[in-house]
């Protein structure tokens, strides 16, 4: 290897995030290397070399590439570009040393990344034992975690055979579509769902009942993009409308035929989202008595308020509160802007404390108020305390007890100063993303919500 190819390689990365990948493919696979696999140099420049060998590492190269993967030392954004490249060098034949190690990972605590890319490297080296916890990376919620795993998963059928995945992971039919009616568990199902590549009518609608609702929403969603129509997805729930009309007590998180139901109704409403679908809808949902799920103690305005402004959440949402929030809200109704200019509530709140005599700053956004992010809320503050006041509706919170001179002067503008009792309350059936965690969340945190 000449020196002189090194040092092409070097310029061809000159700084942090200025890598020419058409450059570097051109250069010799042995210098690429040479970078990669020393320490010394910036990772910056070695993980652009790794993502310049993929396809084209020997085996020689592969086992120097090895050693930046087993050093603990190694920097994480290096060790998981070399698996990269060794995934697609090994493939379905890897040393019985590499596997061995790439196995014993498996419950360690590692590095930010690592045990994903250890994971879809066992994958895509055809690694059978990998299923299992593949299976419930695909079910992780997070976007870049699951679809990596996804890529995996389907990987690791076309080496050992889909027959082989699926039945592994406890499906009886050696299939993807057989998973996701007869895997044993949530993940299973899920996983069996998002890979069959043409999920059947019949199959994506016997999933709506699925006793896990992640599945039962990914079946919706895997649904509408078919070629069911509205009628029979309306006809599907008619004939569940009986068990619809039982659940008026059922808890969160709704499944079985009522919840099927539901699911049916929220598919037909994406698949024609006009007024004529929302009506017969909304013909069905009185027919049943709508069966909404209850929150008692929370107001019907802030209630609207919350649904609009949150749904569809998440995807283990209550599909009676996707039902209700397609029902209050026209097809043609824009979505508020995540950061919208001070609203009409927020003005009124710093009249009032002007009037009063309080000298109140401008309001002033969440995102501005936390120096970063967006929110639900503007902050109306004054040398002595400071007020939010929900975009959503004419509702205000204060971290303290307000003198009585502010309470009355912000009453007196129509706007509504919460307590704590309803501000703690739980509005259950909604996961919400909120810093990581989706969860429902409080009424406190759903009305003055920011997220950075």
């Amino acid at each position: 290897m000449a020196h002189f190819d090194v040092r092409r390689v070097i310029s061809a990365v000159p700084k942090p995030g200025a890598a020419s990948q058409t450059k570097l493919r051109s250069l010799p696979a042995d210098a690429l290397v040479a970078v990669l696999c020393d320490p010394k140099r910036p990772w910056w420049r070695r993980v652009p070399c790794a993502q310049a060998l993929v396809g084209r590492a020997t085996d020689a190269h592969a086992r120097a590439i090895w050693t930046r993967v087993v050093d603990a030392e190694e920097v994480t954004e290096v060790a998981r570009a070399c698996l990269a490249v060794l995934e697609e060098a090994w493939k379905t034949t890897p040393p019985d040393e590499a596997l061995t190690w790439l196995r014993a990972q498996e419950g360690r605590a590692l590095k930010y990344g690592m045990h994903e890319s250890v994971l879809n490297a066992r994958g895509r080296m055809g690694d059978l034992s990998a299923a299992g916890p593949l299976c419930e990376l695909v079910f992780c919620p997070w976007a870049h975690r699951h679809q990596a795993a996804r890529d995996a998963m389907r990987a690791l059928g076309e080496a050992r055979g889909t027959g082989a995945v699926t039945r592994h992971l406890g499906a009886r039919t050696g299939s993807w579509a057989g998973l996701s009616k007869e895997g044993p568990t949530a993940a299973a199902r899920f996983t069996g769902l998002a890979l069959d590549s043409a999920p059947s009518v019949a199959g994506c609608l016997g999933a709506l009942a699925d006793p896990h609702v992640a599945v039962a929403h990914a079946a919706h969603e895997r649904l509408v993009a078919t070629t069911v129509s509205t009628a029979d997805l309306l006809g599907f729930a008619d004939a569940r409308l009986e068990a619809l009309a039982r659940c008026r007590d059922a808890p969160p998180s709704l499944t079985g035929d009522a919840a099927a139901a539901c699911w049916a109704l929220v598919a037909a409403a994406r698949k024609a989202p006009c007024e004529a679908t929302r009506l017969q809808i909304e013909t069905r949902w009185r027919q049943v008595g709508q069966p909404r799920l209850e929150h008692p103690g929370v107001p019907e305005d802030i209630r609207r308020a919350i649904l609009r402004e949150h749904l569809p959440a998440q995807r283990e949402t209550d599909p009676r509160l996707l039902v209700e929030g397609l029902l209050s809200t026209a097809p043609t109704d824009a979505r508020p802007s995540p950061e919208p200019a001070c609203p009409e509530q927020a003005r009124s709140a710093h009249a009032a404390l002007d009037a009063a005599g309080f000298a109140p700053a401008a309001p002033v956004s969440a995102g501005a108020a936390n120096q970063q992010g967006a929110g639900t809320y503007h902050v109306v503050a004054t040398a002595d305390l400071s007020v939010k006041v929900s975009d959503l509706g004419p509702w205000v919170m204060a971290e303290s007890r307000l003198p009585a001179a502010v309470h009355r002067a912000l009453t007196e503008a129509d706007l509504e100063i919460l307590d704590d009792e309803l501000l703690t309350r739980t509005f259950e059936g909604l996961p919400v993303y909120f810093f990581g965690d989706r969860e429902p969340l409080s009424i406190e945190d759903l009305l003055f919500y920011w997220q950075d």
